[in-house]
């Protein structure tokens, strides 16, 4: 029953909105009829089956931010090797290999910290900076008196587990998604700084001449080399977007990414059981080189806000034609030619990341 209404000495009552039932009551008793309800649009009072529907409320469309940001804290495991060696002369003889210089196995415990900013889903910008300690490691020095590393005739094998190094890069790029939102190609360039503080302690003489030193340890070596790598570089990353549907797997984010460095190449070394050499500057290096890292990794998102990374990252960089250059106790100084200078490094990494 829908509806009351009264007529003078009449009751009605409406019945599923299609029927009425009518009393009328002139001298006490009671007669009931049953007549049909009209519930078009035309009738004059029209009876209503339900009442109105409130309107449906929509939640209000998100607006995307017009930027997101993440910082992500990581560990790298590490492990480098560098050499480097001269010649004789400016001109590259007498002999063109003088002495060489190897670092290997340089194992390097590894923080960092990074961000990546984009900009409307289309600029990115992106950084890190990374501090080490070097834990272990070998270094070797070698003399020669013929061309092509022949007639060696001095060589010390020495402790390398102690150092540092140091790595800073910022990039800006441009976000390209061709014709699907899966995968996004984002050229990039940029500017990096990349340092190793390398060491030589416990000497150990391997080779010698006549009356060089003995044979066996030698105390007293504490010898360093600093270099440096420094310049612009171009790159492309590609990341994946890939959801999997299932619920009790994570979703996933593939990356990967290349570099191309030009770079100003300097060190400087102080040999500390060289009389004859100033300290603690006791020679530089100078040259032009070029690197290439490269680098691959996996993310795996937590919530809106919290992933973990997992990655690997390999680089191998090289001067040539550089010049040395010697400082001598009595204030004079000497130039050889720096044949080349390489540096490879291949690292491990897992990273927290946080995004707002």
């Amino acid at each position: 029953m829908k509806r009351l209404r009264c007529r003078t000495n009449q009751l009605v009552i409406i019945v599923a909105g299609c029927l009425a039932l009518t009393f009328t009551a002139p001298t006490g008793m009671a007669r009931a009829a049953v007549l049909p309800v009209e519930t078009g649009a035309g009738s004059g009072e029209q009876a209503s089956a339900q009442p109105d529907s409130p309107p449906e409320e929509t939640a209000p469309k998100r607006t995307p931010p017009w930027a997101e940001t993440g910082i992500d804290i990581g560990f790298h495991l590490r492990r480098d090797a560098l050499d480097w060696n001269i010649a004789g002369q400016k001109d590259g003889t007498n002999p063109n290999v003088l002495s060489e210089l190897t670092w290997d196995d340089l194992v390097v415990y590894e923080l960092s910290l990074g961000f990546s900013t984009l900009i409307k889903k289309r600029i990115r910008f992106k950084g890190y900076l990374n501090y080490g300690r070097i834990v272990d490691g070998e270094n070797q020095d070698s003399d020669y008196q013929a061309d092509d590393r022949r007639e060696e005739f001095s060589r010390s094998n020495n402790d390398a587990g102690d150092g540092s190094t140091f790595d800073v890069s910022l990039g800006a790029g441009y976000a390209l998604q061709l014709g699907t939102e899966v995968i996004t190609f984002i050229p990039m360039a940029g500017l990096s700084l990349h340092r190793q503080n390398l060491t030589m302690t416990d000497g150990y003489q391997t080779i010698t001449w006549d009356q060089g030193p003995s044979l066996g340890p030698f105390s007293g070596l504490d010898s360093s080399y600093e270099a440096q790598w420094w310049g612009p570089w171009i790159g492309l990353d590609v990341t994946l977007d890939i959801d999997t549907g299932w619920k009790a797997l994570p979703q996933v984010f593939p990356h990967a990414g290349v570099e191309y460095h030009w770079a100003e190449y300097y060190a400087q070394a102080d040999w500390n059981l060289r009389d004859d050499f100033e300290h603690p500057k006791s020679f530089e290096h100078d040259a032009r080189g070029t690197g290439v890292r490269m680098m691959v990794g996996i993310g795996t998102q937590f919530n809106e806000n919290w992933s973990m990374e997992f990655g690997y990252a390999q680089q191998r960089w090289s001067a040539t034609d550089g010049i040395d250059r010697v400082f001598f106790s009595d204030g004079t100084r000497a130039e050889t030619r720096l044949n080349e200078v390489n540096w490879k490094s291949h690292s491990l990494s897992i990273a927290v990341r946080y995004r707002f």
